[in-house]
């Protein structure tokens, strides 16, 4: 599986050192959100999607803290 943030563009507005600090976090609980959509939606494929639809969302508007 590719890394969650591979390819994505919403970020590039971001202080460098926030912008890694998304990155890690995404990465670092991409397991149990694509497990978790896996059990919800029942295909790998769209959970992968979902999940990278979350990671796009948080790096375009990421919350005030993590």
């Amino acid at each position: 599986m590719a890394r969650l943030t591979e390819g994505l563009t919403g970020w590039r507005g971001l202080r460098a050192a926030r912008r890694a600090e998304l990155i890690e976090a995404l990465n670092a609980h991409a397991g149990i959100m694509i497990a978790t959509a896996i059990r919800v939606l029942g295909s790998l494929h769209d959970a992968e999607d979902v999940a990278q639809d979350i990671a796009e969302r948080l790096l375009r508007s990421p919350p005030s803290s993590i």
